[in-house]
């Protein structure tokens, strides 16, 4: 064969210069064909040995393995980045929870207009092959500048501006990468089926929905274990959090290119603007809502002047200018299109409930108790519970709980399931809001304007507290135990006690207390006081803080404390916490990982260093703590050991609080969002498929900008107001309720058309079409309705899922 078209490549230029460029252009692209030929071959000899040949046996194309396995690990990225995103805009960056809030529904609006882009691209010149490629490289420099935002260290001294600045660049990528390829993933991997292989397309996208929420399940559990469980630069550890999730994207990258030579791909003729069908759309609507504004100004600048009405151009169909442009079947798919968008206005508020589990709930749970049994849960790691709760209810609701409705004639239309779904999420709502109000009702945390005092005494006799403040208390406060007053106010207090009642008279002491101060008196005796007060500015998470306060008459030069890895055993150095803190002296508090604390005291070069462990049994997550330094419980020994103080209570309330209302919103997801794309799907003509699923996602982008907008705009001063949002989906699931009642299903509207258009006999042996409903009388055709009811020749549907 080479000797073959080396020959004819030689006479073809003998014949001519020309000729001989064109001849030898052509046998050097067969040449190319045919090594591309035997690459495939050889490709497709290796992988349908076994254990491929049980997919060709199920009918499945072996190129879907590739789209499993990409779709996996980019969900696992998105997701796993998600998952962290509130709280390290919060805790990390330093935005408050409104601006935390706000900042990641951003985020998602993002991801949920990009789409669009994306299928505009793919529809026009490129194709979905290319389309993914092109955007999942933008997608993973994204996942990569994100990471590296979170290292303060390679950005200067004062790195948190350019942090924010390379945190936002990086969440733009995303958000252009995983919408730009969205509608492009699952729509290729259907491509790879023949068009009568209706089943095995049917197991590829239960598989694929499978593959989504099986990434989605892990990366939210693990990420925030890499969070919390990983330390680096003194604080949780972002940048492997984030890191994990950008190496999952290249893999899912590598692993679509490897698929290559497997694909079927499709790529469209290039088109012009006016070509692609959502620009062809977009332009129907202009013109339509063009017509429509010219009717109501013809109509109020004519009406009192009767000579220059004209009925015949007033009563001219809205839709005139786009049949005249693109033809009657296109513009009756626009009208078909435009009854099912006039029943997504309600839409976008379900998404805004929903969407809130990684933000609104994500920052309920860090004031919660993760401990439930022998597992403790962080954060934000609660969330996973949706996915994996829809793993479960999919085929608990396909096989139990509609079967039963259908029986009790309940919900059986598509319409009336979102109704289902709507009024779902609006109890995990009020149950959200009815638990934000305990936990505000049950935290111990000092609000503006308080303050508190404990009295300690580690002396082996007891003290005598004769007055506080002026006013006489008597207290006797026995060895190692405390006294505590929480109801006090910031200001100047006075402190009258003795060390034994042999005193004649008590020793007068004062004492300042911060705004929001936790103080700790300690006596030392012989009239000695060791006092501490600073506000235990901790947030609510799985850390906790401590203060030292040291009671011997020794000096500390050194105080570190140290996590130990739990993966690797090896122990890090959380920080150098508590330097030089002299006798009868303490420290402020310190915000340290809840784990197994080991800590080393350094008295300086005189004295050996200290070293031990407090477990971690002692510390419960959202605590604040004094650890006391005092001699060991005995009179004989020289050793020194800690009492552990609880200045502020641990996280009470449960997060197993929070199961119910993810069962309850992930039950009104079933309803709501399954029903809902099968109703999309039914509903469109043929040709508006892409149309209306593009729809579909822009009604979560409209939820997420809802509540960017409350949030903002600081709509509401607590968490628990929020019963708004319940409020607010309750009364549109009515206002839903009254529009799905007067809509008619597509299957349903093409019976009508048929009986409007029924043939019957007539008395000459023929047959005549009546149309029982609409004349086509020329002289009547004024009288059309404005909207006609007017259906697409495409395919029939029930709408039923």
């Amino acid at each position: 064969m080479e000797t073959e078209v080396s020959t004819e490549s030689r006479r073809g230029e003998n014949k001519g210069t020309h000729n001989g460029e064109i001849l030898d252009s052509t046998m050097d692209q067969s040449l190319v064909d045919q090594t591309e030929n035997t690459k495939k071959e050889r490709f497709h000899s290796l992988m349908t040995r076994k254990p491929f040949t049980w997919l060709t046996q199920c009918g499945i194309p072996v190129s879907v393995l590739f789209v499993f396995g990409n779709e996996f690990c980019e969900r696992f990225s998105y997701y796993g980045m998600r998952a962290v995103l509130t709280i390290y805009l919060s805790f990390f960056l330093g935005f408050d929870a409104d601006s935390a809030t706000a900042l990641y529904h951003a985020f998602i609006v993002l991801c949920y207009l990009t789409p669009v882009l994306g299928a505009i691209i793919a529809d026009s010149c490129l194709g979905k092959y290319t389309t993914i490629i092109s955007l999942s490289i933008v997608y993973a420099i994204g996942n990569v500048v994100v990471s590296l935002a979170a290292v303060p260290t390679i950005w200067g001294e004062n790195p948190i501006n350019t942090m924010k600045a390379m945190t936002f660049v990086g969440l733009l990528l995303i958000a252009l990468g995983t919408g730009g390829i969205k509608p492009c993933v699952s729509a290729f991997g259907g491509d790879q089926f023949k068009e009568d292989q209706i089943k095995a397309t049917a197991r590829f996208f239960a598989v694929f929905y499978f593959s989504i929420n099986a990434g989605s399940v892990i990366s939210t559990f693990l990420t925030p274990v890499l969070r919390a469980d990983v330390q680096c630069f003194g604080k949780d550890c972002y940048a492997i959090a984030f890191g994990v999730p950008a190496g999952l994207m290249v893999i899912s990258l590598i692993i679509f290119i490897i698929g290559t030579p497997f694909y079927k791909k499709h790529r469209p003729k290039c088109k012009g603007v006016s070509e692609v069908i959502f620009f062809k759309f977009v332009i129907s609507l202009t013109l339509i809502v063009v017509s429509g504004v010219r009717k109501i100004l013809r109509f109020i600048t004519c009406r009192n002047k009767a000579s220059q009405y004209q009925p015949s151009v007033a009563r001219k169909s809205v839709f005139y200018e786009t049949e005249k442009k693109y033809g009657t079947g296109f513009t009756s798919d626009v009208k078909d299109v435009l009854k099912v968008l006039v029943m997504y206005l309600p839409l976008p508020v379900f998404w805004a409930l929903f969407d809130q589990q990684g933000s609104r709930w994500t920052l309920q749970a860090t004031g919660m108790n993760g401990a439930i049994g022998s597992l403790t849960l962080r954060p934000d790691q609660v969330q996973a519970m949706n996915p994996v709760l829809i793993l479960i209810f999919i085929p608990v609701f396909e096989f139990i709980v509609y079967p039963i409705l259908d029986k009790l004639h309940l919900f059986q239309k598509p319409l009336q399931r979102m109704i289902a779904g709507m009024v779902l999420a609006g109890l995990s709502f009020i149950l959200a809001a009815g638990i934000q109000i305990y936990i505000d009702n049950t935290a111990d945390v000092l609000k503006n304007g308080e303050a508190r005092v404990a009295f300690y005494n580690p002396l082996h006799e007891p003290v005598y507290v004769d007055q506080f403040n002026g006013a006489t208390v008597n207290w006797t406060i026995g060895y190692r135990e405390f006294q505590q007053d929480d109801n006090l106010s910031p200001g100047n207090y006075s402190l009258c006690f003795r060390d034994n009642r042999t005193q004649v008279s008590c020793k007068n002491d004062t004492f300042y207390l911060k705004n929001e101060g936790v103080g700790l008196i300690v006596f030392l005796g012989g009239s000695q006081l060791a006092f501490a007060d600073e506000p235990a500015e901790l947030e609510k998470m799985d850390h906790i803080s401590i203060r030292l306060v040291n009671t011997l008459d020794k000096y500390i030069t050194a105080f570190d404390v140290s996590v130990e890895d739990p993966n690797s055993g090896s122990r890090e150095v959380v920080a150098h916490v508590f330097p030089n803190v002299s006798g009868g002296g303490s420290s402020g508090y310190q915000e340290v990982p809840l784990n197994t604390l080991k800590y080393s005291i350094d008295f300086g070069s005189s004295t050996p260093k200290q070293v031990g462990e407090i477990a971690s049994s002692h510390f419960l997550p959202g605590g604040s703590y004094t650890l006391i330094l005092v001699p060991e419980n005995s009179t004989q020994s020289n050793n020194t050991e800690f009492l552990i103080k609880t200045d502020l209570n641990p996280n009470s309330v449960s997060m197993a609080l929070q199961i119910p209302m993810y069962v309850l919103i992930t039950a009104g997801e079933i309803m709501f969002s399954v029903t809902g794309l099968n109703f999309a799907y039914s509903q469109a003509p043929p040709s508006m498929k892409s149309i209306l699923q593009a729809a579909w996602l822009m009604t979560v982008a409209g939820g997420n900008i809802l509540v960017l907008i409350i949030a903002e705009g600081r709509i509401f001063e607590k968490q628990s107001n929020e019963f708004f949002f319940a409020g607010l989906i309750l009364f549109l699931a009515i206002v839903f309720g009254i529009m799905a009642y007067f809509y008619t299903y597509k299957a349903d509207r093409k019976i009508k058309s048929d009986l409007d258009h029924e043939e019957i006999p007539n008395n000459q042996g023929g047959v005549e079409t009546t149309s029982l409903h609409r004349s086509t009388d020329a002289s009547n055709s004024e009288k059309l309705p404005l909207l006609e009811d007017s259906d697409s020749n495409g395919n029939q549907s029930s709408g039923d899922l």
